[in-house]
């Protein structure tokens, strides 16, 4: 049965265009889809468009994408195939005059289409972060970032190539599996996969992307607007607004207030509000950064403080900060504050900045009750954590990954290059694992393993006690 020679050049409303559908649905027993479904579907950019009218394509998309839904396959899935298929091999495909073309026909899972796959994925959560912080609600079919709908399919490629199951239809379920490591729940060539298998692209206590995932999608050069640098980019504007010779002190006033109060009472933010240092660009930012507590952490009419970091605890007891929980093994419980009274840094601000900041701030604090001379916390506008007068910098790191750690330190070291002695200090968490800090020092360049010194946090709090100027 060949396509009807009308089609190719047919054009109509969206009633006509279901009318036609109608007589071959009829013919070859098939489903029309309601007027609403090709509405969104044309809507979401799953049908082709070519003007206003509805097209003789679209009939036969129409009918395919009806086709395949009734096989419960994903709609990432049909897209791939509509796009790959002629009329002829549409209407071939509808009418069972041909064998159907395997959707999404696997590509070798080349090292480069393992690498892209996870780009994409990287990309897609990021740019769904940014648009839920919108407004948009996670699941609408059109407002999906084309990344993610493309990493669906892709995911979908290599478990079917696999010989598993495609898990990975519903985006709500993808994102959840975001928050474990790759090798709990990816298809089996990323599960695997030396670099992939420990990745993890969504925090499970903030549930926003990893440093890890802001790093991937970076690299596949789709996402500009990364959720660290746009903050600090955010910061850094309204802090020009400032006279040059105080910008760096008010540069450590807002990101160490930031740093001791994850959850703040609204008396502590109108002190620092009043700050005779900040202007109303960064009285401003300060609005933005902090927001009303969740009524999930309520108890009662309350919000409890950790006793160790100020910020929130959680249900059962234990801080919301992951940092805080690695450095304190018993939980301590602070003053309830009356839930209205209290405002809680923005999960990004907690995940970014406040949960990694404690291992910083515990150097800082260390240093200077010793005694030392110069102990600056974000010295010059952030060229480092902390600083021992202008000859040692120290960087504080908590990369779950060692591996991408070093990637990233190969590329730059930021501001410790200023330094003569030059310290990476690695959050107590992560150099207590095995083999982690052996496993970061020897993916550095050479030159980057002479001029760095790689040391735990409390073992570079030991060292600088004992030789602060060496």
């Amino acid at each position: 049965m060949t396509l009807p020679s009308d089609l190719p050049n047919w054009r109509s409303t969206l009633a006509q265009a279901l009318d036609r559908a109608g007589i071959i649905a009829d013919e070859y027993h098939l489903t029309v889809p309601t007027e609403r479904l090709a509405r969104d579907w044309r809507a979401s950019g799953l049908l082709t468009q070519d003007g206003r009218q509805f097209t003789g394509r679209n009939i036969l998309e129409l009918l395919r994408v009806r086709q395949l839904r009734d096989q419960d396959l994903p709609l990432v899935l049909i897209e791939q195939d509509l796009h790959a298929q002629s009329d002829e091999q549409l209407w071939a495909a509808l009418t069972g005059t041909a064998q159907t073309p395997e959707l999404l026909p696997a590509p070798p899972a080349s090292e480069s289409f393992i690498d892209e796959t996870v780009v994409l994925l990287a990309a897609g959560l990021l740019r769904q972060f940014k648009d839920t912080q919108q407004g948009k609600v996670v699941g609408i079919i059109h407002d999906l970032p084309r990344e993610l709908r493309q990493a669906q399919a892709w995911l979908a490629r290599l478990a079917l190539r696999a010989g598993e199951e495609d898990r990975f239809a519903s985006v709500h379920v993808l994102i959840h599996a975001c928050t474990r490591p790759m090798q709990e729940w990816a298809p089996a060539p990323l599960a695997t996969h030396p670099s992939y298998a420990e990745t993890l692209l969504v925090d499970p206590d903030y549930l926003v992307p990893t440093e890890e995932c802001d790093q991937l999608a970076q690299q596949g050069g789709r996402v500009d607007d990364l959720i660290e640098s746009r903050l600090h980019r955010t910061l850094m504007d309204a802090l020009a607004t400032l006279p040059e010779d105080e910008q760096a002190g008010t540069y450590t006033l807002i990101r160490r207030f930031i740093a001791e109060q994850p959850l703040a009472t609204q008396d502590e933010l109108q002190t620092l509000l009043l700050d005779a240092h900040l202007n109303a660009p960064l009285r401003a930012l300060i609005h933005q950064c902090y927001e009303p507590v969740h009524p999930n952490e309520r108890r009662g009419r309350n919000v409890i403080r950790c006793a160790h970091c100020r910020g929130p605890m959680r249900a059962d007891g234990s801080c919301r900060l992951a940092s805080c929980r690695a450095m304190h093994a018993t939980p301590a419980a602070g003053p309830a504050i009356p839930a209205e009274r209290a405002r809680v840094a923005r999960p990004e601000l907690l995940r970014y900045w406040s949960d990694p900041a404690q291992e910083e701030l515990r150097l800082h604090r260390e240093l200077s009750q010793a005694g030392l001379e110069d102990v600056t916390l974000y010295p010059h506008l952030d060229r480092c954590d902390v600083s021992l007068g202008e000859h040692t910098g120290v960087d504080v790191k908590d990369h779950a990954n060692p591996a991408r750690l070093a990637r990233t330190l190969n590329a730059s070291i930021g501001g410790l290059r200023h330094y003569e002695r030059r310290i990476l200090a690695v959050a107590d968490r992560r150099a207590r694992q095995e083999q982690y800090l052996d496993r970061l020092s020897e993916q550095l360049t050479a030159p980057l393993r002479r001029s760095l010194l790689i040391l735990s946090v409390t073992d570079t709090i030991a060292l600088l006690k004992k030789a602060p100027h060496a």
